[in-house]
């Protein structure tokens, strides 16, 4: 005899409790997982095996609950399995197996039905609601819909059709929602948190270390010796180094800490609920060791080794940003100290210099700005000006980007004063677009060899000039020669996401290392950057000679060639003797009052 599940004057005390209580076949225990749900719910009415999707009835009148589960009978046999409750107990929380969706039939305010979503997820409920009322008005349904609720009904207007799409199109779209989150928070290649998750997580942690009085740890991993496996067994040899290291970190810690691959060869790795550093130490020697072992690639083995930056909260801080930037410094040091092993932050010793530690103090305070720096045409009609971190040293006077880049990663800063550059040349590019300057370009530096593998930096340089209105292809960033080389060494993976993302590149400081004409036909970079040796009167006429080589074949490529260093008469005759199309001048131009604004009404002219 099967069971009568509708509403009764005393409903069950909670809904998984007590056996048999799902109306209809009994439904085996299973997992919630999203490709199982998503297989149900697109089962057709007349699939030979359809599973029933559990449906939980809430609301206290038990006319209009049997209304709704008289519909959900007559959508199909066994389609449903309906279960009521009057409301959410107050120690409610979910079963392993929850029930697929909620319907709430509430009051046409919808009040009740949104006290009823605040408790499920209060619960820890995943379900999608519905909520099913007379007499809704479209304001409500907009605050229900914003609250939380998949959808709101017209309860005098359901027929099980009705009822059966709407359910079935909160279920599909709740798991596409769900393959989308998890996508985003996962890193494609080794399966690990991405970067973004690992920063929730982390503040998570924080936040949970913060109430209890607890530390964490954390740490940052960079390999040592990617380069060599990837120029020996090829760019799907180092996808594959770099899954098996994930599983090797990943298996010498605690399922609840979390191990993440940061982009690239870097990792990171959160250890909540630490009792004293020397437990992050116990980690630390697990993973090196871990690493350490050769990894069997195509029947060759390949070794890479490990340096680490650990950092300790509330020990060395107390917030995410300084934590970070404290582990990633310390995790330089262990690279420049032995190549490999691994750095504590030292608060007798906060930097490896005390200008890294001025540079990190001075950050927040705004002494570390920027300059622009026009490129004077000299043969083309392109109009770009550069944008240039500047540090303004209360001792050293003004240090310009080469002086600070070294110092820029010490202090951990990269990301941040990336992030400030990009904001400086959204506005910037805007506010010129008010006085008719469409045409301008403004290159911003890269700031690292790690930043070229900063997950979603091409993406995010793309979405904010879109949100200003302003095409990617005037922002365009400048990228060492030598990292491009590395890049396209490992598959050209970086160089891959500007071009993706509209972001033209340009190869800056070409000459100052191999010289590599090659990337002219790899990497197809917008401009090419002459370091300011080539500039030198004591160079030479070989030398002038060959970056005059270089500079015809890019302008027959058509690949815009810029001098910087052009500081006197002599290097600016030497630049027009390359034959370049522009020269950096070496002016600094305060943004508040924007002195570029004549320069690009000349420019623009000229320029046509």
């Amino acid at each position: 005899m099967v069971q009568d599940n509708g509403p009764r004057n005393k409903p069950p005390a909670g809904l998984f409790e007590v056996p048999g209580l799902w109306r209809g076949p009994k439904i085996p225990a299973r997992a919630a997982n999203v490709a199982g749900l998503a297989a149900r719910v697109t089962a057709s009415p007349g699939s030979e095996r359809q599973e029933a999707l559990r449906i939980l009835l809430l609301g206290d009148d038990p006319d209009t609950v049997e209304a709704l589960r008289s519909l959900l009978e007559r959508a199909g046999p066994n389609r449903y399995a309906s279960q009521w409750l009057p409301e959410i107990p107050l120690n409610f929380r979910a079963d392993p197996t929850p029930c697929d969706a909620v319907v709430v039939a509430t009051d046409p305010d919808l009040s009740r039905g949104l006290a009823s979503i605040t408790a499920l997820r209060a619960a820890a409920f995943p379900s999608p609601v519905l909520l099913a009322a007379d007499g809704v008005d479209d304001e409500a349904v907009e605050r229900a819909v914003a609250f939380g609720a998949a959808d709101v009904l017209e309860a005098a207007d359901l027929d099980p059709q009705t009822l059966d799409r709407a359910i079935r199109t909160a279920l599909t779209r709740d798991a596409r929602d769900r393959r989308l989150h998890q996508a985003a928070r996962r890193d494609d290649l080794t399966g690990l948190a991405n970067r973004v998750s690992f920063r929730d997580r982390l503040d998570h942690a924080l936040t949970l270390a913060r109430r209890g009085g607890g530390k964490l740890a954390l740490l940052q991993i960079d390999l040592n010796g990617f380069k060599s496996i990837n120029d020996r067994f090829g760019h799907p040899g180092g996808d594959e180094l770099l899954r098996r290291i994930g599983e090797r970190i990943r298996s010498r810690v605690r399922e609840s800490d979390t191990v993440a691959r940061l982009g690239g060869d870097e990792f990171g790795v959160l250890l909540p609920n630490i009792v004293r550093p020397e437990d992050a130490a116990v980690v630390v020697r697990k993973i090196l060791e871990a690493i350490r072992p050769p990894i069997d690639l195509d029947g060759q083995p390949a070794r890479v080794t490990a340096s680490i930056g650990v950092a300790i909260f509330p020990d060395h801080a107390e917030d995410a940003p300084r934590l970070i930037r404290l582990a990633d410094a310390a995790m330089y040091r262990a690279k420049r100290a032995e190549g490999s092993g691994c750095c504590w932050h030292d608060e007798s010793r906060p930097l490896a210099c005390p200008e890294a530690e001025e540079l990190a103090a001075a950050f927040p305070s705004g002494a570390v700005t920027y300059v622009l720096r026009p490129q004077v045409g000299l043969d083309a009609n392109r109009v770009t000006v550069g944008l240039r971190p500047v540090w303004r040293h209360p001792r050293n006077g003004t240090l310009d980007l080469l002086a600070m880049r070294a110092l820029v990663e010490e202090a951990g800063l990269v990301d941040q004063l990336t992030e400030r550059l990009l904001a400086g040349a959204v506005a910037k590019l805007t506010e010129w677009r008010r006085h008719g300057y469409d045409r301008v370009r403004i290159s911003i530096p890269m700031l690292s060899r790690r930043s070229l593998a900063w997950a979603g930096l091409a993406e995010r340089i793309a979405g904010d000039a879109r949100q200003q209105e302003i095409p990617p292809e005037r922002m365009e960033v400048e990228i060492d020669e030598q990292v491009l080389i590395e890049d396209a060494a490992t598959g050209g993976q970086g160089a891959a996401a500007f071009a993706r993302a509209g972001i033209p590149i340009a190869a800056d400081q070409f000459g100052a290392g191999a010289m590599a004409v090659g990337l002219f036909t790899m990497l197809q970079p917008a401009s090419v950057r002459f370091c300011a040796e080539a500039l030198d009167p004591a160079g030479g006429d070989a030398r002038l000679a060959l970056f005059q080589g270089v500079a015809g074949l890019a302008r027959r490529m058509g690949i815009h060639t810029v001098a910087t260093g052009a500081d006197d008469a002599q290097r600016m005759e030497r630049a027009r003797r390359i034959g370049v199309a522009a020269v950096e001048t070496g002016l600094g131009y305060a943004l508040a009052t924007d002195l570029c604004l004549p320069w690009l009404q000349v420019a623009t002219r000229r320029a046509g």
